[in-house]
């Protein structure tokens, strides 16, 4: 079966705005700590692989520092939109899942391999597998930067049901069938610790974690709610995290 993304790339900017840089701070740039630790990871140059580029957000970056820089991305539509965006800075868009890439392109490595907020929309058994192939495509000597979801406590729910609980079977279930998902993206939402413990089962040891994409004050009550925590607690708590790993 072919990769299809079922989100909303329309919505994302509207969504934005209800985050921040800080925690309780001003409508900002939420991811601005995450991408601080792209490029001071990508100004050390050499190769640079983004693993689910999607329309390929971090292409600037990369571009600017490393002299090889390959993207992926595993719907077809999103790979071709990448590639006529950013076909004239020399990246090498590819349509390909990372197994694919592995199994045409065995040993190839990259000094920094990149995957974005792709973990919290596939299943179990694939993100296991995603980070395993992450793990073949660094260096020895090189790094790869993950980040994904973030909350108090694992959740499971599809975009367009407002946060409707599931549980982890219907979670995989769904986010298997990306050709029949009809209510928008799956969610999962990692704490901290079953993100890490995931890294360290493909074969990483983190050298740097940080959560990122706080909530204003203004959205401050609905995100307090959505965890079910006070609004107190809940001011510290990013949507998003990070992690910096090396192979072990």
């Amino acid at each position: 079966m072919q990769y299809r993304y079922n989100g909303d790339d329309s919505s994302l900017a509207g969504w934005q705005k209800n985050f921040s840089s800080v925690p309780g701070g001003p409508s900002g740039n939420g991811e601005a700590v995450y991408r601080s630790a792209v490029d001071r990871f990508a100004s050390s140059g050499g190769s640079a692989i983004d693993v689910g580029c999607g329309l390929g957000r971090f292409i600037p970056t990369l571009t600017k520092y490393c002299e090889q820089v390959v993207c992926l991305d595993p719907d077809p539509h999103r790979s071709m939109a990448c590639w006529i965006k950013h076909e004239r800075v020399g990246v090498h868009v590819i349509n390909s899942t990372t197994s694919k890439f592995i199994e045409r392109h065995p040993g190839r490595q990259f000094d920094l391999v990149i995957c974005s907020q792709v973990l919290q929309h596939i299943s179990h058994a694939v993100c296991a597998s995603l980070l395993r192939d992450v793990r073949q495509l660094v260096k020895p000597t090189g790094s790869a930067m993950i980040s994904t979801s973030h909350d108090v406590e694992e959740r499971f729910f599809f975009a367009t049901e407002n946060r409707r609980p599931h549980n982890r079977e219907d979670f995989d279930r769904y986010a298997d069938d990306c050709e029949n998902q009809t209510a928008g993206l799956p969610v999962r939402k990692f704490t901290k610790q079953a993100f890490i413990s995931s890294i360290s089962a493909a074969g990483f040891a983190v050298t740097e974690w940080q959560q990122f994409r706080f909530p204003t004050m203004e959205y401050l009550p609905k995100h307090a709610t959505d965890l079910g925590v006070s609004q107190d607690a809940a001011r510290e708590v990013g949507t998003s995290q990070y992690a910096v790993v090396r192979p072990v």
